[in-house]
């Protein structure tokens, strides 16, 4: 009879301390208030970050019209620098002999003046299987920056420092240069084959000049615009310059830009 006792008792104990355990957890109003508080400041901390990074801007862009560009245009002095080109393949052979292996006259019956290697002065070698430069005709050679100019087949710029390897992203055409007054920036681009140009910013370090800014990005996002063509730009000052687009079918767009250190 005692072990009947014994053994209710249990199974009662064993119900209780089931139903506690089911039974859910009571949670009080601060508590509640103070989760969502938390969560509020995580969430407006992460978002402020976030907004940080986006909304930081590299130049600052103004919209104006063709009186105004002419009008700053003539109150200074042209910073335009004459870049030594050479076009003459036989020229650049001799220059570049060791440096470029240039294609044979069976390769030259398909792509004009092909390039077979190149051996960059930082010791990088690359050949014409590699893609780079396959199908890549010579255009041009400028000296003074030791920048080789190709043309892809889809009529598109390529382009190759031959100092450190740098590729067309960041080497860009030399023809398109725009210096600042001292020189410190100068506007870049390229050609990208599809009837429009790349350009973008660089600045001078330790000699070199670096890509700091990609300027068609730069500007559609400003200004929900694509810049198509800069057909002429001068800069009034070492960080303030004025460009003028030609857009096809549309006429021209003319900007004040500035960059911000």
């Amino acid at each position: 009879m005692i072990e009947k006792k014994i053994i209710v008792f249990l199974t009662l104990i064993m119900f209780f301390l089931l139903f506690q355990s089911c039974k859910p957890k009571t949670i009080s109003k601060e508590n509640i208030i103070r989760e969502i508080s938390t969560n509020q400041k995580t969430d407006s901390i992460t978002s402020n970050i976030y907004s940080k990074k986006i909304i930081k801007q590299l130049i600052d862009l103004e919209k104006i019209d063709s009186l105004q560009f002419l009008s700053e245009k003539n109150k200074v002095i042209s910073s335009k620098v004459n870049t030594v080109k050479l076009t003459d393949i036989s020229e650049v052979k001799k220059l570049l002999n060791g440096i470029i292996e240039f294609g044979n006259n069976d390769e030259e019956t398909y792509v004009p003046r092909p390039i077979r290697k190149i051996k960059f002065r930082n010791g990088k070698i690359i050949t014409n299987k590699e893609g780079l430069i396959n199908d890549c005709s010579f255009i041009a050679y400028f000296p003074d920056e030791d920048i080789i100019l190709l043309k892809n087949p889809a009529e598109g710029d390529e382009s190759l420092n031959l100092k450190n390897g740098k590729e067309t992203e960041e080497t860009g055409n030399p023809n398109l240069f725009s210096y600042s007054l001292k020189k410190k920036y100068r506007l870049n681009g390229y050609i990208n084959g599809q009837g429009t140009c790349f350009y973008f910013l660089q600045k001078k370090v330790n000699n070199e000049y670096e890509k700091i800014i990609s300027l068609s990005d730069e500007i559609e996002r400003l200004q929900n615009h694509w810049i198509f063509h800069i057909s002429e730009s001068f800069w009034v000052n070492e960080n303030t310059f004025y460009i003028k687009e030609t857009e096809m079918g549309t006429g021209n767009n003319y900007f004040k830009i500035k960059i911000i250190e």
